[in-house]
């Protein structure tokens, strides 16, 4: 395999890497676990109207008991403040009779659930009532979700209500069509080599047009158009001068897209492009490659011209930044490379493969609209 078809295939290993983290980051949207119910139990009061002693002694642990009793059935988290606190369970003694008012989240604004007993039980009623109480208040403290409070704001939001309005979001982004508008970019094409540099073209200007049958994989159509130096489809005899070539290109393509919608969304995908190129040898210098034998053999004279048929496979994955539901700005990284460099088979390429038929292009600008 060639030194061109090893860079290429790195690269698409980066690539593949970059598939599995963005399916791993679509999976990872589940929304928080819920956590124990936070509740506020108030101490007795007024057990001086309690006769009985022994009555009394435990009433005056009632708080610790009852909490006690509810968790063994449900778990909840006591607090000791109103502001921590889901629920409240009021105990108070009061015209000869002890009771314990449930309120706050675990009635949902409903009316207060109850439970009392006479002051003047024995021990044993009161046990009973104990575990009364805890039957009672137990299967109303449920689970809740986790309270999270934002800096710098003065409310607070619960996780869930963030996973929601990002699933609302990602609903809103989920139309089945894509438009989006390229230019520019940083283009390198010495692949097999360690001197080769990025430089900033106008072109290609590629327009996609992306269907997708359900919320994340789509089918993909583009019109590519390119015109520039950087692809010189060949070397001159002389491995110490740098020929200068005009290539345009235009092509049409079709092929498959992965989306992860967010705010900040990402997208993967694959497409094979075909069309003309029309090249034009501009330096002083023949053109061209060397055989098997190693003889140069001549592409293009100085000035001569050539019409082909060019193909190229290109691997892409970008960012995307979603201003709104409908406008966002997006870009790229692209490795485009012909098929059968893939297969270690330039030697059938209908044209010099150096300098033209594998290239990286990053970081261009694109404009999408979604309809």
């Amino acid at each position: 395999m060639s030194r061109v078809a090893r860079n290429a295939a790195a690269i698409l290993v980066a690539l593949a890497l970059l598939v599995a983290v963005g399916g791993t980051a679509a999976a990872q949207s589940a929304l928080a676990p819920r956590v124990p119910h936070r509740v506020l139990v108030s101490r007795p009061d007024s057990l001086t109207a309690i006769s009985d002693a022994s009555a009394r002694a435990l009433i005056d642990r009632i708080d610790e008991l009852l909490f006690t009793s509810i968790a063994a059935r449900q778990p909840i988290v006591r607090v000791y403040t109103a502001e921590t606190a889901n629920s409240t369970i009021d105990i108070a003694v009061a015209e000869d009779t002890l009771r314990a008012v449930l309120s706050g989240a675990a009635v949902g604004g409903g009316p207060l659930v109850e439970s009392s007993v006479a002051t003047t039980a024995t021990v044993t009623d009161v046990s009973h009532w104990l575990n009364e109480t805890a039957e009672l208040f137990a299967p109303l403290l449920v689970m809740v979700d986790p309270a999270v409070v934002q800096a710098g704001s003065t409310g607070a939001a619960t996780v869930r209500e963030q996973a929601i309005a990002t699933v609302d979001l990602a609903d809103r982004l989920a139309t089945p069509y894509e438009a989006t508008l390229w230019m520019s970019g940083l283009m390198r094409t010495d692949l097999g080599g360690s001197e080769g540099s990025a430089s900033v073209r106008l072109t290609p200007i590629a327009l996609d047009l992306t269907w997708f049958r359900d919320r994340s994989f789509g089918v993909t159509v583009s019109g590519w158009f390119q015109r520039n130096d950087d692809l010189r489809f060949g070397s001159a005899d002389d491995s110490q001068i740098e020929p200068t070539v005009t290539a345009v290109l235009t092509l049409v393509g079709a092929g498959i897209e992965y989306r992860a919608l967010g705010r900040f969304g990402a997208s993967v995908g694959l497409s094979l492009y075909t069309g003309t190129a029309w090249v034009t040898n501009t330096s002083d210098v023949a053109i061209g490659d060397w055989d098997d034998s190693d003889d140069f053999v001549v592409y293009l004279e100085p000035g001569e011209e050539a019409t082909f048929r060019y193909t190229t496979l290109m691997f892409r994955g970008g960012l995307t930044w979603n201003a709104t539901d409908r406008w966002a700005l997006r870009t790229r990284f692209m490795l485009a490379i012909h098929p059968l460099m893939l297969l270690g088979q330039e030697d059938r390429i209908p044209y010099p493969s150096d300098g033209g038929s594998a290239f990286l292009l990053y970081l261009p600008v694109g404009v999408m609209f979604r309809f």
